[in-house]
Protein backbone atom coordinates (compact mmCIF):
# COMPACT_ATOMS: atom_id res chain seq x y z
CA UNK A 1 0.00 0.00 0.00
CA UNK A 2 1.16 3.52 -0.66
CA UNK A 3 1.07 6.37 1.81
CA UNK A 4 -0.46 9.79 1.13
CA UNK A 5 2.69 11.08 -0.62
CA UNK A 6 2.53 8.44 -3.33
CA UNK A 7 5.52 6.47 -2.09
CA UNK A 8 6.27 3.59 -2.56
CA UNK A 9 3.78 3.45 -5.45
CA UNK A 10 5.72 6.04 -7.46
CA UNK A 11 8.99 4.20 -6.86
CA UNK A 12 7.45 0.91 -7.99
CA UNK A 13 6.08 2.64 -11.09
CA UNK A 14 9.48 4.12 -11.89
CA UNK A 15 11.11 0.71 -11.38
CA UNK A 16 8.67 -0.71 -13.94
CA UNK A 17 9.53 2.14 -16.32
CA UNK A 18 13.23 1.38 -15.80
CA UNK A 19 12.70 -2.25 -16.81
CA UNK A 20 10.87 -1.12 -19.95
CA UNK A 21 13.67 1.38 -20.66
CA UNK A 22 16.23 -1.40 -20.37
CA UNK A 23 14.23 -3.52 -22.84
CA UNK A 24 13.95 -0.57 -25.27
CA UNK A 25 17.66 0.10 -25.02
CA UNK A 26 18.53 -3.54 -25.74
CA UNK A 27 15.97 -4.08 -28.52
CA UNK A 28 16.03 -0.82 -30.44
CA UNK A 29 18.89 1.20 -28.98
CA UNK A 30 16.91 4.10 -27.53
CA UNK A 31 16.85 5.55 -24.04
CA UNK A 32 13.80 6.69 -22.07
CA UNK A 33 13.28 10.08 -20.42
CA UNK A 34 10.63 10.59 -17.74
CA UNK A 35 9.62 14.20 -17.08
CA UNK A 36 8.68 14.81 -13.45
CA UNK A 37 7.50 17.74 -11.40
CA UNK A 38 9.07 18.49 -8.04
CA UNK A 39 6.70 16.40 -5.94
CA UNK A 40 8.31 15.19 -2.72
CA UNK A 41 7.76 11.59 -3.80
CA UNK A 42 9.72 12.25 -7.02
CA UNK A 43 12.61 13.82 -5.10
CA UNK A 44 12.72 11.32 -2.23
CA UNK A 45 15.92 9.73 -0.97
CA UNK A 46 14.64 6.37 -2.24
CA UNK A 47 14.25 7.71 -5.77
CA UNK A 48 17.63 9.45 -5.68
CA UNK A 49 19.25 6.22 -4.44
CA UNK A 50 17.93 4.33 -7.49
CA UNK A 51 18.73 7.02 -10.05
CA UNK A 52 22.22 5.68 -10.90
CA UNK A 53 20.83 2.16 -11.38
CA UNK A 54 18.10 3.52 -13.64
CA UNK A 55 20.61 5.55 -15.68
CA UNK A 56 22.52 2.35 -16.39
CA UNK A 57 19.25 0.83 -17.64
CA UNK A 58 18.63 3.75 -20.01
CA UNK A 59 16.08 5.61 -17.88
CA UNK A 60 16.71 9.32 -17.37
CA UNK A 61 14.76 11.51 -14.95
CA UNK A 62 14.21 15.12 -16.04
CA UNK A 63 12.78 17.47 -13.42
CA UNK A 64 10.72 20.48 -14.45
CA UNK A 65 11.80 23.83 -13.02
CA UNK A 66 10.16 24.79 -9.74
CA UNK A 67 6.97 26.85 -10.03
CA UNK A 68 6.41 26.17 -13.73
CA UNK A 69 2.84 24.85 -14.05
CA UNK A 70 2.77 26.02 -17.69
CA UNK A 71 5.28 23.25 -18.48
CA UNK A 72 3.26 20.59 -16.65
CA UNK A 73 0.27 19.92 -18.91
CA UNK A 74 -1.71 18.08 -16.23
CA UNK A 75 -1.90 21.30 -14.18
CA UNK A 76 -4.25 22.85 -16.76
CA UNK A 77 -6.41 19.74 -16.69
CA UNK A 78 -6.60 19.86 -12.88
CA UNK A 79 -7.57 23.53 -13.06
CA UNK A 80 -10.44 22.77 -15.47
CA UNK A 81 -11.61 19.79 -13.41
CA UNK A 82 -11.66 21.85 -10.21
CA UNK A 83 -13.57 24.66 -11.94
CA UNK A 84 -16.13 22.16 -13.26
CA UNK A 85 -16.44 20.61 -9.80
CA UNK A 86 -17.07 24.04 -8.25
CA UNK A 87 -19.74 24.72 -10.88
CA UNK A 88 -21.46 21.41 -10.21
CA UNK A 89 -21.36 22.13 -6.50
CA UNK A 90 -23.25 25.39 -7.04
CA UNK A 91 -25.79 23.66 -9.30
CA UNK A 92 -26.35 20.89 -6.76
CA UNK A 93 -26.91 23.39 -3.94
CA UNK A 94 -29.33 25.52 -5.97
CA UNK A 95 -31.24 22.46 -7.25
CA UNK A 96 -32.44 21.62 -3.74
CA UNK A 97 -33.29 25.23 -2.83
CA UNK A 98 -36.78 26.64 -3.09
CA UNK A 99 -37.27 29.15 -5.95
Amino acid sequence: MSDCRGFPHSLLHQDKEAQEAKTNRLKIGIDTVIVLDNSSSHKSHQVRAKEKEWLEMGLYLFFLPTYSPELNLIEGEWHQLKAMQRGLGEAARSWGSPP
